[in-house]
């Protein structure tokens, strides 16, 4: 026993000694436990405090002028902002001295990113909140929409300068006939929107319309304004009119741009995923991905655009399109129109005048521009590029002939789907360093080019 006792007294003790001896490891092991914290802290996700809520009251020549809701949290402290571009002050603004603040100095007609970033006494901050608008050349007055009521009340004023500051449910407004188109038909006593609404790259969500009627219907029925940088998805739009999920209706002194649509889309007199008849100024960056169906008694049907009376530049179309006849990738029907740097891909169903870009074209052309649509058709007049034309030219413009499924016209170059996913395909029109780009994974766009450098806003 007594000789148990020694042993078990000298192990402690050179354990002891071990332990308290200077060594490499034991001199670091803080700074080592301290690393591995700082390693774990980094795999974690960041968690952020409340934003405030930034909307914008008036703007133009040379100024905007901001208003915000606060946090209400005891430890708020103010918010900090700043702008792009031409930034170069980032100024903090503390809680209860400022709930508005004007930007001066700015430039006409340059679209401005304004953020705020809550602070708290904690050292915490908020993830940032952002608002952007065109600048106008005169002060105007702005409304910002927060909620789903404010959108429905643009009606009560057309003509006003709208900006989004939310992303929008609609799901409150699909009983009966869903929800009501903003702007009616002039030719028929109405009043249409013409004002500008800038969805400062917000989404509506969840837009139902379903109506016997046969008039415009989309977001907006009726649009003699400007509607920018919206995103709407989950659409449901079904008419015996002029279908859409935007528009109805763009008429001549309208515009739309940095727009883009998905769901569904159904209308008897003309039907487009975006709008169902365009004859606005060029419509640029817009997409979309709606699943299109209808007859077109009263125009076309097409991916992007119904009846297209305008030009298009950087704007592309996927999805399914079923109807008659005058049915095409991106739009139905092109009078007078000039389609530049756009693109098509999908499935289309139907009988005849059928395109991969256009359906029917008329005193128009399509450049640098490629379609790769399955086309299930039982006419003859059917094209990779275009279906029917009257005076209508095709330059450097492309299509797949593995899928199309028929018998094309002399329209475009006809390509495998190999040789429609390598660059050295496309001649000299196609610029492979600003506007178009091809994935080798075949992950964006399944390897077909795509566009690069869209705007984010």
């Amino acid at each position: 026993m007594k000789t148990f006792r020694i042993i078990r007294f000298v192990f402690f003790m050179i354990l002891f000694f071990a332990c308290t001896m200077e060594s490499p490891y034991i001199d670091g092991i803080e700074e080592k436990i301290a690393e591995d914290k700082r390693d774990s802290s980094d795999e974690q996700e960041l968690s952020y405090r409340d934003d405030v809520t930034l909307f914008i009251t008036q703007a133009g020549a040379g100024s905007i002028s901001l208003e915000w809701y606060p946090s209400y949290d005891d430890d708020y402290e103010g918010i900090v902002l700043s702008w792009s571009p031409e930034d170069d002050t980032t100024l903090l603004l503390p809680k209860g001295e400022y709930i508005t603040y004007s930007i001066n100095g700015l430039t006409n007609s340059t679209r401005y990113t304004v953020k705020a970033v809550a602070h708290y006494t904690t050292g915490e901050v908020s993830e940032g909140v952002e608002v952007s608008i065109t600048l106008p050349s005169a002060s105007t007055d702005i409304t910002s929409i927060l909620y789903p009521l404010d959108l429905y009340n643009v009606r009560n004023n057309l003509s006003a300068y709208y900006v989004m500051v939310n992303d929008l449910d609609l799901s409150d407004y699909t009983s009966g006939n869903g929800w009501e188109p903003l702007g009616t038909d002039p030719a028929s006593a109405g009043t249409p929107f013409s004002g500008i609404f800038d969805g400062n790259g917000h989404t509506v969500a969840n837009l139902f319309i379903d109506t016997a009627d046969s008039n415009y219907y989309g977001l907006f029925g009726y649009c003699s304004g400007s509607i920018s940088y919206l995103k709407l998805s989950m659409v449901d739009v079904t008419s015996s009119g002029w279908s859409a999920a935007l528009a109805g209706v763009v008429d001549s002194s309208g515009s739309v741009h940095h727009c883009h649509s998905s769901g569904t889309v159904s209308g008897q007199m003309s039907a487009g995923g975006l709008i169902s008849s365009y004859s606005g100024s060029t419509l640029e960056y817009c997409s979309s991905s709606v699943s299109v169906a209808g007859d077109s008694a009263g125009g076309g049907i097409g991916g992007l655009v119904g009846t297209l009376n305008s030009s298009a530049y950087y704007c592309y179309a996927s999805g399914q399109i079923s109807g008659t006849t005058f049915i095409g990738g991106l739009a139905g029907v092109g009078n007078g129109t000039y389609i530049y740097n756009c693109y098509a891909t999908g499935y289309i169903t139907g009988t005849d005048n059928i395109g991969g870009i256009l359906g029917s074209g008329t005193n128009g052309q399509v450049d640098a521009s490629y379609a790769a649509v399955e086309i299930n058709s039982t006419g003859s007049v059917v094209g990779g590029i275009l279906g029917a034309d009257s005076s209508f030219l095709v330059g450097s413009s492309y299509y797949d002939d593995d899928i199309l499924s028929v018998s094309s016209n002399s329209y475009g170059f006809a390509r495998s789907t190999t040789e429609m996913k390598s660059e050295s395909t496309y001649d000299a029109a196609w610029d492979f360093d600003n506007i178009w780009a091809i994935d080798s994974t075949d992950v964006i766009n399944e390897g077909y080019p795509y566009l690069i450098n869209w705007p984010s806003q």
